[in-house]
């Protein structure tokens, strides 16, 4: 019995080995981020009827912006116990900020104390392996993971920026998922090196 199954899945593997290749799947680039056909099409349906806008060319227009990838954004540690490790990020991360090669240079967002880099999404920084999207995508993993710096949208960042929460402040976040804004409340709380 047992020779018997060997002759047959030596038999499907000779079919498989005498086929022509085929064509790479779209998707199978890692930088395309997959989408999940049956809930856009069901976004697109639900807000097609809510008539949002006047015409289809317009329509197309705001389906177009929607499917655009967004870019990769971060914010620095502003927790005092970190102030030593913020400063030699920066200075390990200062060329790659100013812009080299394929990698654009970054945007600082003052009023976050954050940066945001044009063209590249974070499906493109992960596809990366060598030049300087590789460097700049090992950067903000290493430094993200000592928890200097936090990969964050920018529009998870303003309701921190405009709640001021300072040292001594009580945040309850009600919308805790995956936890970016609770951090940034946290750091908040801890800017002056005290426990909020």
């Amino acid at each position: 019995p047992n020779s018997r199954r060997i002759m047959v899945h030596a038999r499907h593997r000779r079919k498989r080995k005498d086929r022509e290749p085929a064509e790479p799947h779209p998707y199978a680039d890692p930088s395309v981020p997959v989408p999940n056909l049956a809930a856009a099409f069901a976004f697109e349906a639900y807000y097609y009827r809510q008539a949002l806008v006047s015409s289809d060319n317009e329509w197309r227009q705001m389906m177009r912006v929607l499917h655009t990838p967004l870019p990769t954004t971060f914010r620095l540690c502003t927790a005092a116990v970190h102030t030593e490790l913020v400063q030699q990020c920066l200075r390990e991360g200062e060329p790659l900020l100013a812009g080299a090669a394929e990698l654009p240079a970054a945007l600082p967002l003052q009023w976050c104390r954050g940066w945001q880099i044009d063209g590249i999404s974070k499906e493109k920084l992960k596809a990366s392996r060598e030049g300087e999207l590789a460097r700049m995508h090992s950067w903000l993993t290493y430094y993200s993971s000592l928890g200097v710096l936090t990969r964050q949208a920018i529009e998870s960042m303003v309701p921190v920026q405009l709640l001021q929460v300072k040292p001594g402040h009580v945040v309850l976040d009600m919308c805790a998922s995956p936890g970016s804004k609770t951090t940034q409340a946290l750091e908040a709380t801890w800017a002056d090196g005290s426990r909020g």
